[in-house]
């Protein structure tokens, strides 16, 4: 495996030659695979509620909004949520 560091955004990446099989055909493929890793991205969120919400059983519009409210109010550098019961 082939790995460069890019200093300049942070980015580690390493490119390796594989070679794959297609099970239907048999034909023997040659690819490139490429594995990038950004250093320095902390506290990086990204959720998509339509498929979360399923996963927890939540369906209900009420806890919904309070979940939102929560994701919303959370603080991104620690990952902390403060609040009262009354607030939300």
């Amino acid at each position: 495996m082939r790995v460069e560091y890019i200093e300049k955004t942070k980015t580690l990446i390493g490119t390796k030659r594989k070679e794959l099989i297609d099970k239907e055909t048999g034909e023997i493929i040659e690819v490139d695979q490429i594995t990038k890793k950004v250093y320095g991205q902390k506290n990086f969120w990204k959720l998509y509620l339509g498929d979360f919400l399923p996963v927890l059983g939540i369906v209900e519009s009420k806890q919904v909004d309070i979940l939102i409210y929560i994701l919303e109010n959370t603080q991104p550098s620690t990952n902390m949520f403060v609040g009262t019961y009354k607030t939300i």
